[in-house]
């Protein structure tokens, strides 16, 4: 979230508790690459000050 915030002028979001549980535990078949790009969108065009579990795909 760091790399992506400071890229694009905007804050670093907070994480609404039990956000890290789930992203670390979501089977991404093995691509960080989904992971990466759902973070990078919810920071450069969400402008988030939390980052909630509502914004992560479901599967």
């Amino acid at each position: 979230m760091k790399k992506y915030a400071e890229g694009n002028d905007t804050p670093i979001p907070d994480l609404e508790a039990g956000v890290m549980e789930v992203l670390m535990n979501y089977d991404r078949s093995g691509n960080i690459k989904e992971l990466a790009y759902v973070i990078e969108r919810a920071v450069v065009f969400l402008h988030l000050e939390e980052f909630h579990l509502n914004i992560y795909p479901k599967r």
